[in-house]
C-alpha cells in the first residue's frame, strides 16, 4: 500500500464493504502494524474492551448519545465483514494497540447546534462539474464510468477487482479527485480530519514504526 509518510499506511475502505475487509486481511497480516488507527469516535475507544470479549459476535452496533439530549445519538453498526470490526479483531488478537482517530462525539454534538456551514455558499460561485463532484464525488465518478449507481460502480472496480495494491489505487484517485476542486469541503469533514491527523502525529511521535489507518475511502 503507498505509505502517506515513512512510517503511514492509509487502507481506505468502504464500510462494511467484503471485498475491502478481505483484501484488509490481507494487507495487515503483510504490513504487521504495530499500531492500527481507525476511523471512529475517540471517546468511543472505552468499547474496545467489550470487542474482545467471546459473546460479542456481530451484527453488533456501537451506540453513543448525549446524556442531556436524546435526541442526539448515532449509531455505529458493525457486521463480521467490516473492516473496522476486522482491524478491531486483528489488533486484539495481535496485542497491538488500536486507537480511535475520529474527532470526539461529545464534541460534534456541540458543534452540530451551533454549526453553520458555509459551504454551500462556496459552491453557488463554482461551474455546475465543480458542485457536482464536491456533492457527490463517487458519483461523478461512476457517470464518468457509465454507472448510474456508484455503490455498484465502486463494486465492480474496487470490492470485486483482484489487483493486489488496490489501495494504492484507491488513495491515488481520492487524492487527485479531491485536489482538482480545491480540496473544498464541509466544515465538519474538515474538523474531522483535523483531528485524525492529530491523533496520528502523536502516534507517530510514541514511536510506533508502522502506522495502519483504517478509513472510509474519500
Amino acid at each position: 500500500s503507498h505509505p502517506m509518510s515513512s512510517n503511514t499506511y492509509i487502507f481506505g475502505i468502504r464500510h462494511h464493504g467484503q471485498g475491502s475487509a478481505k483484501r484488509l486481511r490481507k494487507a495487515l497480516h503483510e504490513l504487521a502494524p504495530d499500531c492500527i488507527l481507525i476511523e471512529a469516535p475517540q471517546d468511543a475507544e472505552k468499547m474496545l474492551n467489550y470487542a474482545a470479549h467471546p459473546d460479542m459476535t456481530p451484527p453488533l452496533a456501537m451506540l453513543i448519545y448525549q446524556p442531556t439530549d436524546f435526541k442526539q445519538v448515532s449509531y455505529y453498526p458493525f457486521a463480521a465483514f467490516s473492516p473496522e470490526w476486522l482491524a478491531i479483531q486483528y489488533g486484539l488478537s495481535k496485542d497491538i494497540p488500536i486507537r480511535f482517530m475520529d474527532l470526539p462525539m461529545s464534541m460534534q454534538y456541540g458543534i452540530q447546534q451551533l454549526d453553520k456551514d458555509p459551504l454551500e455558499e462556496l459552491l453557488r460561485s463554482q461551474p455546475q462539474t465543480a458542485k457536482r463532484i464536491i456533492r457527490d464525488p463517487l458519483g461523478y465518478m461512476a457517470r464518468l464510468a457509465g454507472y448510474k449507481d456508484s455503490e455498484r460502480w465502486w463494486d465492480v472496480l474496487f470490492e470485486q477487482e483482484e489487483e493486489q495494491d488496490i489501495f494504492g489505487s484507491i488513495l491515488e484517485m481520492m487524492q487527485a479527485l479531491r485536489s482538482g476542486v480545491g480540496r473544498m469541503e464541509s466544515a465538519e469533514t474538515l474538523r474531522r480530519e483535523a483531528f485524525m491527523r492529530k491523533t496520528l502525529r502523536k502516534a507517530q511521535k510514541e514511536g510506533f514504526e508502522r502506522n495502519a489507518v483504517v478509513c472510509g475511502a474519500w
